[in-house]
């Protein structure tokens, strides 16, 4: 009777001495942190029309982290490569803005997606080159358009013409014909190009 009550306490001291080490090691992984990363990229505006005199975008990248810098990066979906690129640091925890970003330099016609980054001591991406695999932690897309022609679509003699980005120059020159006829008017009017 002596030795079974010696085994089950040797017994229930290693069931509890395991239960301890268990639970230990839980709470250990219940308290380490969490990696940082972004929650969300908002834009403002998504679209950018290039025909606008403003050609920028607010970048805001928000967290529910306690890091406190920030980075982003525009890149061309087609080449994979970063074509604007800003970083911040020691900024508020929740979030920053990115503000007055110059996209007038990018093209019409090519998809753009903007990553977001929220880890403390990373850097933006180069521009010309792809970022790293883990540096897109939050994503959204940004649309870049322009707008093209000419205001009033049919207009009469004597009313002035508003070209929006076509191709014109100071020595081109206005032919004017009158509708349904396809003759020439017989006087040339000279093409007086500035900016609307």
């Amino acid at each position: 009777m002596t030795n079974d009550t010696n085994y089950r306490k040797k017994a229930n001291a290693v069931f509890f001495a395991a239960v301890m080490v268990v639970s230990m090691v839980a709470v250990g992984f219940a308290a380490a942190p969490a990696a940082a990363s972004a929650d969300g990229v908002n834009l403002s505006p998504s679209t950018v029309d290039l025909a606008d005199d403003d050609t920028t975008t607010d970048i805001e990248v928000t967290s529910s982290d306690n890091e406190v810098d920030y980075a982003y990066a525009i890149v061309n979906d087609t080449s994979g490569n970063v074509v604007v690129s800003g970083e911040a640091t020691g900024q508020a925890a929740d979030g920053h803005t990115f503000t007055g970003v110059d996209v007038g330099d990018l093209e019409t016609g090519t998809s753009y997606t903007v990553q977001g980054n929220n880890t403390n001591g990373t850097s933006a991406p180069t521009v010309g080159s792809a970022p790293d695999a883990g540096f897109s932690q939050a994503t959204a897309s940004l649309s870049i358009t322009i707008t093209e022609g000419y205001s009033p679509a049919n207009p009469f003699q004597g009313q002035d013409v508003t070209f929006a980005n076509d191709t014109i120059s100071t020595s081109d020159e206005l032919e004017l014909r009158v509708p349904g006829s396809g003759r020439d008017l017989r006087e040339r009017h000279d093409l007086h190009v500035g900016r609307a």
